[in-house]
């Protein structure tokens, strides 16, 4: 039951703008952004078996995305520090010491269409002379199973319920429909008397057998669903014009 606030080891937290979401399961929490279910949530799972599961996919890891170029790593807490209950709700819902890349976000939700299998970006199929045959194929690592199908298909139920009715509204797509999660990321930083907030809207297209993964982050953004909701639905519908979904 969120009110709105949840108070962990004498700090409060809150859902963004304070709003009190009242009873939630995960498929609402998804689709509203509930912090307050996923701090609860967090508490029973336990610090280790949240970061271990970031760590399989990807998280604090750096991705080499072609010969020579590597996305940075981010930064997951330690186990140590997750024993810190405050540190385990922040992390729970994305915020603390977590940073992550637009890269790794994109992967996480390809795995999540790819019935639980993780496979490593990368930008560069292979070398080719120049009538394009390839010289050179680079071979593509074998897919790791991270999360099992049952899962992975309530959480694009869930995605998809966030485009539909919740935070996530504002990219729905002319056609075809989608599957998103937005974000709102504080950094700390504040220009004057206003933070600086990391907006995200991070989805796949279309809502049914997916065939695309879209990530839109935005600096200095208003809010996932404000300031990248509209660009997701731009893509995706030249998607749809184009033929090409």
């Amino acid at each position: 039951h969120c009110t709105g606030s949840i108070e962990v080891d004498g700090a409060t937290f809150h859902c963004i703008n304070g709003t009190a979401h009242g009873d939630v399961d995960m498929n609402h929490a998804i689709a509203y952004s509930c912090n307050c279910y996923f701090i609860h949530l967090a508490q029973q799972i336990g610090g280790k078996n949240l970061l271990d599961q970031a760590e399989r996919l990807g998280f604090g890891t750096s991705t080499e995305l072609a010969p020579g170029l590597e996305s940075v790593a981010g930064v997951l807490p330690s186990e140590r520090n997750l024993s810190n209950a405050r540190a385990l709700a922040n992390f729970s819902f994305g915020q603390g010491e977590l940073t992550a890349t637009p890269i790794q976000i994109t992967a996480l939700i390809n795995t999540i269409i790819s019935q639980g299998e993780y496979s490593r970006p990368r930008l560069v199929q292979g070398l080719t002379d120049e009538t394009g045959n390839f010289v050179e194929e680079y071979t593509a690592e074998e897919p790791q199973k991270i999360l099992q199908i049952s899962t992975t298909e309530k959480i694009m139920e869930y995605m998809r319920s966030s485009v539909e009715f919740g935070t996530s509204s504002q990219g729905k797509p002319e056609e075809g429909g989608a599957g998103a999660k937005t974000a709102t990321a504080e950094t700390g930083v504040k220009i004057g008397d206003e933070e600086l907030d990391q907006a995200w809207y991070a989805g796949f297209y279309p809502a049914q057998d997916p065939k695309y993964v879209i990530v839109v982050f935005a600096e200095d953004g208003e809010g996932g669903g404000r300031s990248c909701g509209p660009v997701f639905k731009q893509i995706a519908n030249q998607l749809h014009h184009k033929g090409l979904a």
